[in-house]
């Protein structure tokens, strides 16, 4: 039925985005204005399992995170909850 194909389908977008990924990523942040903006987003990434180091740029949009298991799912849910959004 059609909401068997749904369900699949979103579940297999949700397996998607939790790939994790050892390594050094750069994600582009919307909404950060400040420095505060940027230790905000750096506290809430590193405060994810796995995160070495995290470095925000407010004016660029860029941060780059490094992490032993970058999970881009976690890192969307964390900043969402600060208002901030990654693209």
């Amino acid at each position: 039925s059609i909401k068997l194909l749904i369900v699949l389908f979103k579940a297999l977008l949700n397996q998607k985005t939790s790939t994790q990924i050892p390594g050094t990523i750069t994600i582009k942040v919307n909404g950060m204005t400040c420095s505060h903006c940027e230790t905000n987003v750096v506290n809430a990434i590193m405060s994810l399992e796995g995160s070495k180091s995290v470095s925000a740029n407010h004016q660029s949009g860029e941060v780059i995170v490094e992490s032993s298991n970058f999970n881009l799912l976690e890192v969307k849910e964390a900043l969402d909850s600060y208002n901030y959004t990654v693209h």
